[in-house]
């Protein structure tokens, strides 16, 4: 398959260049149009500019960064996937992700360099963002890529032992191969939101290309989310190369991917309800299924219980509502 003729092949179809940009595909688009003559929409090509000056911003944070840090440094996702697109300033993002040994010592060191910590939210995987004035990416320090709960997690110290230099330029900047790559694309994925959106298959594509199917089958069957890459892949397959959509999700809660239009809020729920389904194990979809009862059913702070039933009830009223339209809404 040739992913980034069947890209293109999407962008030709697409009636709506608002679901493009939801589906992280307006830089992508914006090149097949002017490719083709088409016009290109102001906010796409004002999009091109500033993925350019991310792109180049990147680089640069990553050089302080690596003067800045002792030991190893492995990048994840942004910055990191970008390398397999055709032009890297093709794929959007906006902060880097590193993966080091000693996450907290390094979080410590660029404090004292002059970063700014800009949210106080920490999860077991990663410390609190920090930001760095001059730069519009922020940086997130990893212990880990972030498993799923489920998952027979690789140690880390495999990771590092197994990183590759990135093609970045940029010396002592490493990444993950490319099918561990790949599985933790996913595991990110469907850690949030999984199938939300058409660039994360893209991003699972570019990174699995040219490797074996069994060979990537072999790894997620180790790492306990043989499921979970089996129904991306069908889901992917779905989406590019036109493949009969068999599978449950594509057939529900993912439908929006083989359309290539905008998930709607019904979708979205029912991506957080079912996916427990697809654990390896029933403790390991229960786990799953208590973090979304309690991210979803019960107040948030200070909300009450009258705000969660009015938020249930606006989300009832836009169930077939793009998400877009039902955010700004809210």
């Amino acid at each position: 398959m040739d992913l980034w003729a069947a890209v293109d092949r999407i962008v030709d179809r697409a009636t709506n260049p608002a679901a493009l940009r939801w589906h992280g595909l307006h830089l992508l688009a914006a090149r097949r149009w002017r490719s083709t003559g088409r016009p290109v929409p102001t906010d796409f090509a004002d999009a091109e500019r500033e993925a350019v000056v991310v792109y180049l911003a990147g680089l640069a944070l990553l050089r302080q960064i690596r003067d800045l840090v002792d030991g190893p440094i492995v990048v994840l996702k942004g910055i990191a996937v970008a390398q397999r697109y055709p032009d890297p300033a093709l794929r959007p993002f906006a902060d880097l992700d590193l993966l080091v040994p000693d996450p907290e010592r390094v979080h410590r060191t660029l404090l004292a360099a002059g970063f700014a910590q800009t949210d106080d939210l920490e999860y077991p995987h990663h410390l609190p963002a920090l930001g760095t004035p001059g730069s519009p990416l922020g940086v997130e320090v990893h212990a880990s890529p972030g498993w799923l709960s489920w998952m027979t997690s690789p140690p880390v110290e495999r990771l590092f032992e197994r990183a590759v230099p990135a093609d970045l330029g940029i010396d002592g900047i490493l990444a993950l191969p490319p099918a561990l790559d790949a599985m933790q694309l996913v595991a990110h994925s469907w850690r949030h939101q999984p199938l939300r959106r058409l660039l994360d298959l893209v991003d699972v594509a570019a990174t699995t290309d040219g490797l074996e199917p069994a060979e990537l089958d072999a790894l997620a069957d180790d790492l306990g989310m043989g499921r979970v890459w089996r129904t991306t892949a069908g889901a992917s397959q779905a989406a590019f190369s036109g493949a009969p959509h068999r599978s449950l999700a594509t057939q529900t809660w993912a439908r929006h991917l083989v359309t290539g239009r905008e998930r709607t809020v019904l979708e979205k729920h029912l991506t957080n309800w079912l996916r427990a389904c697809w654990a390896t194990s029933v403790a390991g979809g229960a786990g799953d299924l208590r973090m979304t009862l309690r991210d979803q059913a019960l107040p948030r702070g200070g909300e009450g219980w009258s705000g969660r039933v009015a938020w249930a009830g606006r989300a009832a009223r836009d169930a077939f509502v793009p998400i877009s339209r039902h955010d700004r809404r809210e």
